[in-house]
C-alpha cells in the first residue's frame, strides 16, 4: 500500500501534474487548455484585436534603448530594459500545434529598425528548434508576429537589433 502511494507520488512529480510552461526571456506563464479550433472569421477578429492591444501597449509603455540584443546575450539588462520583458510576457502564447507535438527552442531574431523605432524587416539569427519539427513555422510565424510590434527609441539611422523568444516546455 505504501509503495502503490509512493509511486503515484512520484509519477505525479515527474509528470508535473500535467501542466505546461513556456518560457519567455526570464518570465513564465502557465499554458490553459488548448482551445478549439475557430472559424477563420473568429480567428481574424481575434488576430486584428490582439495587433491592437500589442500596437496600444507601446503608446503607454516607454520605447526600448537600442542594443537590447547584446544585453541580453550577456545577461545584463538595465532597468530600462523592462518594458520589453512585460511586453513579452503579457503577449507570448504557445502555438497549438507546436504544444501538441511538445517542440520547443530559442529563436534569436535580427530586426532592422528605422530611424523612428520601428521594426521594418525580421530575420532569423539562430534557432534551436529541431529542424523540420511538428510546430516550428509556427513557433517562428509567432515569434515575427510578436516582435512585429516592439518600439524603439528614435535614431539618426537604421540599426540592428536582436531579440530572444524562448519557447520552453517544463
Amino acid at each position: 500500500m505504501c509503495y502503490i502511494k509512493i509511486l503515484i507520488c512520484g509519477f505525479l512529480f515527474v509528470t508535473g501534474l500535467g501542466q505546461v510552461k513556456a518560457q519567455a526571456t526570464y518570465n513564465r506563464w502557465e499554458a490553459r487548455p488548448v482551445p478549439a479550433p475557430q472559424s477563420s472569421r473568429a480567428s481574424r477578429t481575434q488576430a486584428q484585436q490582439d495587433s491592437a492591444r500589442k500596437a496600444a501597449y507601446w503608446n503607454t509603455a516607454p520605447p526600448l534603448r537600442r542594443g537590447i540584443g547584446q544585453r541580453l546575450r550577456a545577461n545584463r539588462l538595465f532597468p530600462e530594459d523592462q518594458p520589453y520583458l512585460d511586453f513579452v510576457r503579457r503577449f507570448i502564447r504557445y502555438p497549438v500545434e507546436a504544444l501538441r507535438a511538445q517542440t520547443d527552442g530559442t529563436i534569436w531574431l535580427r530586426l532592422s529598425v528605422d530611424a523612428t523605432g520601428r521594426v521594418i524587416r525580421i530575420t532569423v539569427a539562430e534557432n534551436s528548434t529541431p529542424p523540420g519539427a511538428v510546430g516550428e513555422a509556427a513557433l517562428l510565424q509567432h515569434a515575427r508576429e510578436l516582435l512585429q510590434h516592439l518600439r524603439f527609441e528614435p535614431s539618426a539611422a537604421e540599426t540592428e537589433e536582436e531579440a530572444r523568444i524562448s519557447f520552453q516546455i517544463l
